[in-house]
This record gives C-alpha cells, sequence and structure tokens, in this order.
C-alpha cells in the first residue's frame, strides 16, 4: 500500500485495518453469542465500516466519536480516514480488464426525501471518498414506489442475491434518508477443485449431531501456504483467487469443540502476526472442505449498541449536521450471502441504513492433511490492506 498521498502517518493507517479489522470481530462474537453458537455467519466488515464512515462524515461531537472510536481512530481526523476508505475502495473495486479474474465490487447509494435533502457539501463527500450516487425519493407520497426503488438496485448491485431488503411500509412521510451500501465478490480458485473428488463424508456438528455432507478434496500439487499449532489453536490454509491478492482462510480448530475458544480468541494482531510470520508453504497438502452456501440478515441496531455506537439511534442525542435538523437513524439492517463450491466463491451483501427525522514460533509443520469435518471459521482477506472482507463461521454446511 502507499501511503504518500495521506496527510497522516504510516502507523495510523495501519492502526485503521487492524480497527476495522477488529470491530468487524467484535460484531461477529456479537452476533455469536446472541444466538447460542448454533447457527451459520457471514457478515462483511469492510462493508459495515463503509456504510458507517460514510455516514460519519454528517456527525458532529459526541455522535461523530463513537463512530470514530469504534471503527477508526480518534486521533485521526475524518477526511483522513475518508482518504483512506476511498484508497481502499478503489483497490478492491479495480477492474483487471481479465474476464476470468475475480469480481469485487462495492456501490454506495444515497435515497433522501426529495423534502429533506442532506447538505450539497455531504453529498460531495460521499461522491468524492465512497464513489456514491444519490436518488431523490418521494417516500410521502410514493413509498411503494419507493421501496421498490431501492429494492430493486440493491438486487441488481448485489446480482440477484439480495432481495428485499427494505420492507413494505417500512417508509412513510418521517423517513427523510436511506443509505445503502452493496457488495459483490465473485472468484474462481486459483487451484480448483475437481468435482469427482467431491464425496459424501460425516461433518460432526456437535459431538451429538452429524450431518452427511459434501465434501470437497483437493491435492495440492504446488506450495499451499498453512499454518499449524499456531497461537490460536487452529490449522490454518490459505486458498487464493484468480486475480486481486485476496485469498480465503479456512480456520479449523484443533479439536472439533474449539470453534468457541477460536472466536474469542481471534484477533486483528495475532491473525497478522501469523500470516506474516506462521504461514509455511507446503508442497503435497491434502485438503478436505465440504459445500456450503450461508445467507444471513441481521438487525444491527443492538449489535452496535454493543459496540459503543448509541447516539445515532437516539433523535435526542444524534449530531448529523449535514441533515436536515432532528434526523436520526431507526434502523440498519446488514444482509450477506455466500456460497462456496468446487470453481470458486459467490459472495454479496448490502448494509441499509435508515434516517428518520423527529503468539510463539515453531518449526515447520509435517502435517499434509487438513479435513474441515467440525465447525470451523472462514475469512476472505485482503492481503493488500490487510483487512477482511467477509468474516463467517460454518457451523452446518
Amino acid at each position: 500500500m502507499s501511503y504518500s498521498k495521506y496527510n497522516t502517518k504510516k502507523c495510523d493507517i495501519i492502526n485503521l485495518s487492524e480497527n476495522i479489522t477488529d470491530f468487524g470481530f467484535k460484531i461477529y462474537r456479537l452476533i455469536s453469542e446472541s444466538d447460542k453458537k448454533s447457527s451459520n455467519i457471514s457478515i462483511s466488515p469492510i462493508n459495515i465500516s463503509a456504510s458507517l464512515l460514510m455516514l460519519n462524515i454528517a456527525t458532529d461531537g459526541n455522535t461523530e466519536k463513537q463512530i470514530t472510536k469504534c471503527i477508526a481512530c480518534e486521533r485521526i481526523n475524518k477526511r483522513n480516514i475518508s482518504e483512506y476508505m476511498k484508497h481502499i475502495l478503489t483497490y478492491l473495486n479495480s477492474d483487471s480488464g481479465n474476464p476470468d479474474d475475480l469480481v469485487l465490487k462495492l456501490e454506495n447509494c444515497i435515497f433522501p426525501n426529495i423534502l429533506y435533502k442532506p447538505t450539497n457539501k455531504f453529498v460531495s463527500d460521499i461522491k468524492e471518498y465512497y464513489g456514491s450516487t444519490i436518488h431523490n425519493m418521494d417516500y410521502d407520497n410514493e413509498p411503494y414506489e419507493s421501496e421498490k426503488f431501492i429494492n430493486n438496485w440493491i438486487e441488481s448491485k448485489t446480482n440477484g442475491k439480495i432481495k428485499n431488503m427494505i420492507q413494505e411500509g417500512s417508509t412513510d412521510k418521517e423517513t427523510r434518508i436511506i443509505l445503502v451500501n452493496t457488495i459483490l465478490f465473485t472468484g474462481k480458485w486459483l487451484h480448483k477443485f475437481e468435482t469427482r473428488n467431491t464425496y459424501d463424508f460425516v461433518f460432526h456438528i456437535t459431538d451429538n449431531k452429524k450431518k452427511l455432507v459434501k465434501m470437497m478434496k483437493k491435492f495440492f500439487v504446488i506450495s499451499v501456504k498453512c499454518s499449524v499449532g499456531n497461537i490460536l489453536d487452529c490449522d490454518i490454509v490459505e486458498l487464493p483467487y484468480d486475480g486481486k491478492d485476496i485469498v480465503m482462510l479456512i480456520l479449523i480448530p484443533n479439536t472439533r469443540n474449539g470453534l468457541c475458544e477460536l472466536e474469542k480468541k481471534i484477533t486483528h494482531k495475532d491473525l497478522y502476526y501469523i500470516l506474516k510470520k506462521n504461514m509455511y508453504s507446503l508442497f503435497g497438502v491434502t485438503l478436505c472442505l465440504p459445500r456450503f452456501k450461508i445467507e444471513s440478515s441481521y438487525d444491527m441496531k443492538e449489535i452496535l449498541h454493543n459496540t459503543g455506537i448509541s447516539d445515532i439511534f437516539d433523535k435526542d442525542k444524534a449530531n448529523f449536521s449535514e441533515f436536515p435538523k432532528g434526523t436520526y437513524i431507526s434502523s440498519i439492517t446488514h444482509k450477506t450471502f455466500i456460497e462456496v463450491d468446487e470453481n470458486g466463491t459467490e459472495a454479496s451483501g448490502a448494509t441499509a441504513i435508515m434516517g428518520f427525522g423527529l503468539a510463539r514460533g515453531i518449526d515447520e509443520p509435517i502435517k499434509r492433511e487438513f479435513i474441515a469435518d467440525h465447525p470451523f471459521m472462514y475469512i476472505l482477506w485482503d492481503r493488500t490492506n490487510d483487512i477482511p472482507i467477509f468474516i463467517g463461521r460454518v457451523v452446518e454446511p
């Protein structure tokens, strides 16, 4: 990453990557705890962070401090944070021109009430830093048509994977603005799994619950980056995609019931150390990984409250200087879709914000076989910026 264009220190930019990652892990843990650790999870930290940081451009006072403290860094001003996000989004959205390369698109749009438009400065800033477009809506007289228009926009940006995100009847004359961020990822493995090698295999959901799944199997003749016996007590296998320097990390706990402990321990610092210092290029690796597909939807209001972001939801405390007076956020919804098979990965996500008024070292491991036959984590990782695009777990493929 080049830092020359930023009016801030290199260490501050690195801290931003670390904070965005740890913010993602914090949200992941809160979701995990709320569903009693029994279901699959898929979230997009970069999508959630981009949504909130774009919104943060319009804030002041304690409202601004809460968002900045949780996601970024209080000592870095909003403009530098926005410049950093612009750099990340420009890189992630860049097109190599090769139709066989992975596709990764993050898009933003705001849908203000035609009678309650945000300031020109806000519109200009989100266009400059987040590439956001704007569509004025008549929520007063055409609520159904407005909801349909926004849902069609989201569906078109996510290849039809995210549908009906804005529920019918959720907008009315009090609706001031809806901000939407979407992400679409389609990637082919650099080294594909052969369908003929996929077989039925027992997956241990718990000690007492098993399931027959389609287990993909790949013997890698070339070298594969792996980590064994690390500080997180899990095996990590790195699966690269064609195109950008983006990989899927498969984190398999060392014990069948080890997912809970892995989720508690994982941080950007430990993961970064493992990826930089504790990964080995091994030849002759065999990986067994189940196919999986996860569709998730999360009401982010309570989750964000628990991270320390609360003022935006309080009509008496919300401070949005670039929005009409009295604006506050009524809801934030995050939806994702991810599918992993022999060819690669398809993933998409969207975040809609509705605003209303009123370590240790080891020798090179000898392990060559990695079998994901019990609950595990996965991370779609951007190695250029050292941030997660998606974080999730597979409890029941």
